[in-house]
């Protein structure tokens, strides 16, 4: 949890921010909104809990895809 806002704001307010809008963004939550969080525009999307490996996989798959 975030003090005075959410990720959802938080994601937001990177996408409406020219310096940051290419930033890949992996939500992590324990909530089961993979959809809501792509349709919103992050480029990942991890369940918790998850493994070490499954954590290295999806940070590899973002950071791979916003270099393309």
């Amino acid at each position: 949890m975030l003090p005075h806002t959410d990720g959802w704001e938080t994601l937001s307010l990177l996408q409406n921010d020219d310096t940051l809008d290419r930033t890949p963004v992996l939500v992590s939550t324990f909530l089961a909104h993979r959809e809501l969080a792509l349709s919103l525009g992050a480029d990942g999307f991890l369940q918790k809990p998850y493994s070490r490996e499954s954590l290295i996989a999806a940070l590899a798959a973002v950071t791979r895809d916003a270099s393309a």
